[in-house]
């Protein structure tokens, strides 16, 4: 009966320290920088995520990111534009990663105001103005410049100088506020 016991509680110890190996994987905070592969510039706002997890973190405007994570976790790095890539952390500190860029995805990736969508799955629609066309116009307000560049866009003056025009996107609609939501380089 002795030995019974003996060898139970050798099995329980061992037990105790295989459960004790695989649950308390020990955190580690990773830090690097994202970069673009062609131009090794750093890339801002890259989103910086665990794999199959909810941890996540994006790169500042120098590029950086700091995440901590478990030793043994997957990063998933995507940016719009480019190629998303899985690197194994593998108990490192450091990981820096140079993105490709992937023209394809791109094309069918739309910013809206409130995020990004596909382009098959918007119902409305869409039109943009590229930034050359409003330099070509001498104004003092780059919203009069619009005028005649976007369909359903009606822009009127109101005549006195410096006063700001009225925009409206295909007539006026049920919502308190009329005015359309402008953004611009991502910023509302």
């Amino acid at each position: 009966m002795r030995k019974f016991f003996t060898n139970l509680t050798a099995l329980l110890v061992l037990s105790v320290l295989v459960v004790s190996l695989s649950y308390g994987q020990q955190n580690l905070t990773v830090r690097g920088t994202v970069t673009d592969a062609g131009t090794n510039e750093t890339l801002i706002g890259v989103s910086v995520r665990v794999k199959d997890g909810t941890t996540g973190t994006s790169t500042s405007p120098d590029g950086t990111y700091t995440i901590t994570v478990p030793g043994n976790a997957t990063l998933v790095f995507s940016y719009i534009g480019y190629a998303s890539q899985e690197i194994a952390v593998n108990n490192q500190t450091t990981l820096n990663v140079a993105l490709h860029t992937s023209a394809t995805s791109l094309e069918q990736v739309v910013v809206v105001g409130y995020g990004t969508q596909k382009r098959k799955d918007l119902t409305g629609t869409i039109a943009s103005v590229q930034g050359e066309e409003i330099e070509r116009f001498t104004t003092t307000n780059p919203v009069a410049a619009l005028q005649g560049k976007v369909p359903g866009m009606t822009i009127t003056n109101a005549g006195s100088p410096g006063s700001k025009p009225t925009v409206r996107l295909r007539g006026i609609s049920s919502t308190k506020y009329a005015d359309p939501l402008y953004v611009v380089d991502g910023i509302l």
